[in-house]
């Protein structure tokens, strides 16, 4: 499924988030307007003389009395299937002519199609006119009039990020760890020895996980989380994050994207899960395994996700 959700801030930074969602990868589209403000009256102290405003400050004036944040119910439509897309995408073509990809109204009619294409064009790291459509489409607005400084804004004023993870979706199983590790800074010795009934993992669990990345050993790592999770789920609370994705997000939190090579980390989880005890692999699920060879070569055909 895909979900977009978003919101108009102030007119001093006059942007608008949307996201939506492909399986575990949201995409994320800012959209960036006019920045304006202005001073009225004499630094000095000393009585000016009255003027007449200009029209640049009337419509200064105008932009600044629109301050208030407009926050927009998340859209969500279904993903395609490429094959799928590309034949629906024909069939629209073919009824209504290639004109109708100008309108903003495409949007509105078409909004599976519509979002599933935005997707796929960032995906493949190609230029596309689309994100500007929703700008003025009916149904990303809600009603609400497009601030004055967008009327000239096109698909240029959009910035479109993929990502691979949305916390809407943790809601009701538990944040994973990177999440929890931004959530608040640790806390003391004694509060932590005074918390018997966890319904989260631990930090002192994480801190192990992260030297477990640092050293390139992911064994201790991978049977710490499988035997906490089996904790958690005597406790009531369903963690069915993936291992691998949960450990990955963590140390790019941590340490840092630039620093970790995605590929080596791939190697060596690999390696981990394959050394694991058959006595213990009842503790693991399907979704821990490594990824496929297929995955692995996908990523480098497709543009990075953020997380």
């Amino acid at each position: 499924m895909f979900s977009v959700s978003g919101s108009k801030s102030s007119i001093q930074t006059n942007e608008q988030n949307l996201s939506f969602k492909s399986e575990n990868k949201w995409l994320l589209l800012c959209v960036a307007g006019s920045s304006t403000s202005s001073v009225d009256g004499d630094l000095t102290g000393q009585t000016a003389k009255p003027h007449e405003p200009s029209d640049m400050e009337q419509d200064v004036k105008g932009l600044q009395a629109e301050r208030t944040p407009v926050d927009l119910e998340p859209i969500t439509v279904p993903y395609l299937n490429p094959l799928v897309l590309r034949k629906e995408f024909e069939n629209i073509l073919y009824n209504e002519g290639d004109t109708c990809l100008t309108q903003p109204r495409f949007v509105d009619e078409h909004p599976i199609i519509f979002w599933n294409m935005v997707w796929v064009f960032q995906r493949i790291n190609i230029m596309s006119h689309l994100p500007g459509l929703c700008l003025q489409a009916a149904s990303v607005n809600r009603n609400q009039v497009p601030h004055p400084s967008w009327e000239n804004c096109d698909h240029n004023n959009v910035a479109v990020r993929c990502m691979w993870d949305n916390r809407r979706l943790h809601e009701e199983v538990g944040q994973p760890m990177y999440a929890l590790w931004q959530q608040n800074e640790p806390p003391s010795t004694l509060v932590s020895a005074l918390i018997t009934d966890r319904t989260s993992i631990p930090r002192s669990v994480m801190l192990m996980v992260i030297s477990g990345v640092r050293c390139n050993d992911l064994m201790e790592p991978l049977k710490k989380l499988a035997i906490e999770r089996q904790k958690l789920k005597g406790k009531g609370v369903n963690r069915s994050h993936s291992l691998y994705w949960d450990i990955l997000f963590l140390a790019f939190t941590v340490i840092g994207r630039e620093n970790i090579d995605h590929a080596e980390f791939d190697c060596k989880y690999m390696e981990a899960y394959e050394r694991l005890p058959q006595r213990d692999l009842k503790l693991y699920q399907r979704c821990d395994k490594p990824p496929s060879i297929a995955s692995l070569y996908c990523r480098h055909y497709f543009k990075e996700l953020e997380l």
